[in-house]
C-alpha cells in the first residue's frame, strides 16, 4: 500500500519554490489550503502555472460533516485556529499523514504529522 499525506500549505509552497520532486505516494491537500495558496501567495505567471499543475497531481479535499465535528473537537481542545482545527480534522477523516513546518498541528495527537525538511 502506498503511502497518504495530506500537505499543508507551508510544504506545497516550499515545494513550489524549491523544485523539489515528491517521492512517489498518495498526496493530498485541502480546499482551503489551495485557496490559501492562490489567494495569499504572491506568485509569478510561471510559479502560478506549476502550483496549477502540482494541484492536477494531488486530490484536492473538501470539507464534510465529519470533518465540521472533528475540527469543532480539536478547535476546542487544542485552541487551535479554525482553519488549523479543519485541517487536522480531515487528516483524521482520510486517515493521512499530515505533512507540516506548523508545529502547532504536530500537538494533535489524533493525527499523525511529520515535519518536512529539505536536506541538500
Amino acid at each position: 500500500m502506498q503511502d497518504r499525506y495530506l500537505l499543508d500549505t507551508n510544504v506545497i509552497i516550499y515545494s513550489l519554490k524549491s523544485g523539489l520532486e515528491l517521492p512517489e505516494a498518495i498526496y493530498c491537500t485541502t480546499e482551503i489550503n489551495k485557496k490559501e495558496i492562490l489567494s495569499f501567495y504572491k506568485m509569478t505567471d510561471d510559479e502560478k502555472e506549476t502550483i496549477l499543475a502540482i494541484f492536477s497531481k494531488i486530490n484536492i479535499l473538501g470539507i464534510n460533516d465529519e470533518i465540521k465535528q472533528n475540527a469543532k473537537d480539536i478547535e476546542d481542545n487544542y485552541s487551535l485556529p479554525r482553519v488549523d482545527a479543519i485541517i487536522c480534522a480531515t487528516a483524521l477523516a482520510y486517515d493521512l499523514t499530515l505533512i507540516t513546518n506548523d508545529q502547532l498541528l504536530h500537538q494533535v495527537k489524533e493525527i499523525k504529522a511529520e515535519s518536512f525538511y529539505f536536506v541538500n
